[in-house]
């Protein structure tokens, strides 16, 4: 059997970079704005040529090849395209003569086989949804194939390259058809001072450093995750594309969430409730049992705090879908066999004291800490004040919330407390509003 382009649309995230990568252009009608043959994934027969050029002495094409498809032939002189073209057409924009051409012929088509093998739109696709192959590739094996952890020196070099998830090659083509003017690969990082009557200071928070509640294990243990982690492994959006546990990749069958880590924990110094962690969890829970509908679920608590609106029906579902709430606070975790780990709990409402429970998997749920680095924000010698567990203080939340200490500077969402998504929309909005109101009464004043 021949080879062919293997669409699966389960595996597609649609990041485009096959459109991106792919030359060529279909479309039936010259009158009608032409579109990417990837974007259509219906592909037929193409007739492609590149005319053989001996014109150059020293090929600026063969120089900008990015995989080397361009050589010279030793019996004729002239350049000549390999395999291993990916149809970038980097040779026809360096070619100064206008000799390079790739040119499609507009049909109705089927399938694509343009490329040849190692087609541009396979190669540039990061979740293999396209695949060169004879037939589909089983999920394992496309997993084996597409999972890839960076070391440090490659995340940092990653991290300091635009689009490189398309594996850019710097070819300046965005820059050409950005309409906005705004890619520029030369820029530099620069200071810049702007004088305004007001400031919404919106920093954020801190999230609790789970290494420092060490009776739990996190860090020791490779099957004690946080919270954040387990929002990666139960992602429908990669990177793993199943829930698995980190030691050995098996599907856990046993989980055990811990509420309050690092929340109203005075040996910790935040004697405060994060608000969040208690729906976060059990939104994880439901997850789970979405993609693991056989494995257990344990929720170890202090109470249950579902304030808002629809929060306490969202609890009572998870209940009766089958997650375990054990009230008791969790003591101290231990290693158990075969990478399992054993919880030891106080048994509040069962009233049997200290229990133990064996879990192949525990997800630490970590809590809010305040981001300190707000209060020095300013340099002119104001610091902004701050409550008692180091919150940037608003004057009076209740008759003036969001003003701080320092007139025209307001605090929005979780700079100033531990805040949910829908209040920390609300608070900004206020915040927002506080400081149109005091930008106007300066005007007003003039």
């Amino acid at each position: 059997m021949a080879k062919q382009l293997i669409y699966t649309p389960d595996r597609c995230v649609d990041c485009k970079n096959c459109e991106i990568a792919c030359s060529f252009i279909h479309t039936k009608d010259i009158t009608k704005p032409a579109m990417s043959r990837v974007r259509a994934f219906t592909y037929g027969d193409i007739v492609k040529s590149v005319t053989v050029c001996k014109q150059c002495e020293d090929a600026l094409c063969q120089k900008v090849c990015p995989t080397g498809a361009l050589v010279r032939n030793p019996e004729t002189g002239a350049i000549d395209r390999t395999d291993k073209c990916i149809l970038c057409k980097m040779c026809t924009l360096a070619c100064p003569y206008g000799n390079i051409h790739l040119d499609p012929i507009y049909d109705e088509i089927v399938k694509c086989d343009l490329c040849g093998g190692d087609p541009a739109c396979a190669m540039f696709c990061p979740t293999r949804a396209l695949v060169w192959a004879d037939e589909p590739v089983p999920d394992i094996k496309q997993d084996a194939q597409i999972e890839h952890v960076f070391n440090e020196e490659e995340a940092r070099y990653s991290a300091n390259r635009c689009l490189d998830c398309a594996d850019c090659s710097e070819c300046g083509e965005c820059i050409k058809a950005c309409p906005a003017d705004a890619i520029h690969f030369d820029m530099q990082p620069e200071e810049l001072e702007i004088e305004a009557n007001s400031v919404i200071v919106s920093t954020g928070f801190k999230l609790f450093d789970a290494h420092l509640k060490t009776t739990y294990g996190f860090g020791k243990y490779p099957n004690v995750v946080t919270a954040m982690q387990m929002d990666r492994l139960v992602s429908p959006t990669k990177p793993f594309n199943r829930t698995l546990r980190p030691s050995d990749g098996k599907a856990p069958d046993n989980i055990a969430f811990v509420l309050c880590t690092g929340s109203r924990d005075c040996t910790i110094g935040n004697p405060l409730c994060s608000r969040v962690c208690c729906m976060y969890s059990i939104k994880q829970a439901q997850l789970i049992m979405g993609s693991l509908p056989l494995a257990d679920i344990t929720i170890y608590y202090i109470d249950i705090r579902a304030f808002g609106k629809g929060y306490e029906e969202f609890y009572q579902q998870s209940e009766e879908m089958g997650v375990y709430f054990v009230k008791g606070r969790v003591a101290k975790i231990e290693p158990a066999e075969d990478g399992n780990l054993s919880v030891f709990y106080e048994d509040i409402e069962g009233g049997s004291g200290q229990q133990q429970m064996e879990h192949d998997l525990v997800v630490l749920s970590v809590g809010l800490l305040p981001n300190m680095d707000a209060l020095h924000l300013f340099n002119n010698g104001d610091r902004l004040k701050s409550d008692a567990y180091s919150y940037v203080e608003e004057i009076n939340e209740d008759t003036d919330p969001t003003r701080t200490s320092i007139n025209g500077v307001f605090a929005a969402g979780t700079t100033s407390a531990a805040r949910d998504i829908p209040d920390s929309i609300l608070h900004a909005g206020a915040a927002a509003v506080q400081a149109a109101g005091y930008i106007h009464q300066l005007k007003a004043s003039r």
